[in-house]
């Protein structure tokens, strides 16, 4: 049972419990009644009568606490409360397990329809046939604003066709882990991915779906963590589609700027009308 399971069930016991307290109260107020009306008989005090007695002048006899009748009344009220609270409570529990049961029955069929969903849905990401992601050489614009162009080659794995199929990539300048996740986050969001109605249809197989597009990186941007004032270049972002239900799938991607010979990161001066040698590397990848 998990939490929200167990939450319910908690719940359902302390209204049970206030509706036993609830009854308790009511029969002590009943209680409380009775002895105040016998007690208000007891102590009426009688007329003053001046003249003869008769027998038809005798005030009648109160009634005493010990007549039968009185004590066979005051079990059929405790009987009755008892049989109340005892009906309250099981009408409670029944509608308790009744509760609980359709949302386990609920929470079954959800998780059917999510494995369901999840075995037919497509598998769409960075190809595994040409390579994935090509760049230019990173370049620095007269204004110091660094920029570079890309394509990416986009492969459904699955068995079943996507569809709204969209990549988008950022250029991000930058050693601080922060910066790139939050690029990669931006590159990634509704704006970019995910519109319905905007994108490819691919089919599973060889086919790929290349898009090609470019990124800037504003010098206002620029903060370097280190004394030396270098950077480090990374090209962040994603590859969206849906599945024939309309869910919303993405496929991450990081790739880092290193040196073809050595596949070290590159770090580097942001210097105005500069181009700096070197290629995109995979860093990290995943589907989501």
């Amino acid at each position: 049972m998990d939490n929200t399971t167990k939450g319910f069930a908690q719940k359902i016991i302390s209204e049970l419990e206030s509706i036993k307290h609830a009854l308790a109260l009511r029969q002590e107020h009943k209680q409380a009644n009775t002895l105040a009306s016998q007690s208000a008989e007891q102590t009426q005090v009688p007329r003053p009568h001046f003249g003869p007695t008769s027998e038809s002048d005798v005030p009648p006899t109160t009634t005493s606490n010990n007549n039968p009748s009185n004590r066979q009344q005051q079990r059929r009220e405790m009987w009755k409360f008892r049989v109340e609270i005892g009906g309250a409570i099981v009408l409670l529990a029944y509608s308790a397990f009744a509760a609980l049961q359709w949302y386990e029955m609920k929470k079954s069929v959800e998780t059917m329809n999510k494995q369901m969903r999840v075995s037919a849905r497509p598998w769409v990401g960075l190809t595994d046939e040409t390579q994935p992601v090509q760049t230019g050489l990173l370049s620095i614009d007269s204004d110091g604003n660094p920029n570079v162009s890309y394509a990416i080659a986009s492969k459904n794995f699955g068995t079943t066709g996507a569809q709204d199929v969209m990549a988008n990539a950022s250029l991000v300048i930058s050693e601080d882990h922060a910066t790139i996740i939050s690029g990669q986050a931006e590159a990634c969001s509704d704006i970019f991915i995910g519109k319905k109605g905007f994108g490819l249809v691919l089919f599973p197989g060889k086919a790929n779906t290349v898009m090609q597009s470019s990124g800037r990186y504003p010098k206002e941007k620029l903060k370097s963590g280190h004394e030396d004032g270098k950077f480090q270049a990374w090209l962040v972002g994603c590859v969206g589609f849906r599945d024939q239900f309309n869910f919303l799938y993405k496929t991450s991607f990081i790739y880092r700027y290193v040196d073809p010979r050595t596949q070290q990161a590159i770090r580097f001066a942001v210097t105005p009308n500069a181009s700096i040698a070197g290629t995109f590397m995979l860093y990290h990848t995943a589907f989501e």
